[in-house]
């Protein structure tokens, strides 16, 4: 064993690792646009709509808010986890993402089968915990994809990738 590979350990790697990919989409408005719309608004519908039914007395009880919350809750973390448990170059991410997963599916049961009776404000307040910490969790494991960084081509509306000399033209009569 080498010395870098023994100075270097999981929890090591982790903790460096989760601060790249934090930072790494920042900049980019690709990866906001899709936060935003894909995972807070479309993600988070159900939640609203169960919301709105409550806020207006549709329903007289936040059975239908925790279960919406504990439906986007692991839907998205769920997801995002298995991202990191399918990355083929670190084993710590891979566990990482596996104990993802498994929190995922123990705290969704605890909340939604109620086991324990816990009150609904409670469950209310970790559902939307929870779901913080699956976009957590969703930034994480996007936070090095290709497709959300920005694509910035300036040149591309004179085709190509650097000015290049006189535009042509058919006209004899227009200087270029």
């Amino acid at each position: 064993m080498d010395e870098i590979e023994h100075e270097l350990s999981g929890f090591s790697f982790l903790k460096e690792e989760i601060g790249r990919r934090l930072k790494a989409p920042v900049r980019h408005t690709n990866f906001w646009g899709y936060l935003f719309l894909a995972i807070f608004v479309l993600g988070g519908l159900s939640v609203y709509i169960e919301w709105f039914r409550y806020g207006a007395g549709k329903t007289h009880n936040s059975e239908g808010i925790v279960l919406a919350l504990f439906t986007v809750f692991p839907a998205v973390m769920g997801a995002s986890a298995v991202q990191l448990v399918l990355d083929k170059e670190n084993s710590p991410t891979r566990m990482a993402g596996l104990i993802s997963l498994v929190l995922c599916a123990l705290v969704t049961f605890v909340f939604t089968a109620d086991p324990f009776e816990i009150s609904k404000t409670i469950a209310v307040i970790c559902g939307i915990i929870c779901c913080l910490i699956a976009v957590l969790i969703w930034w994480v494991a996007n936070g090095d994809e290709e497709m959300f960084r920005d694509t910035i081509k300036p040149y591309a509306s004179m085709g190509g990738s650097k000015a290049s000399g006189k535009l042509k033209s058919k006209q004899t009569d227009i200087a270029t």
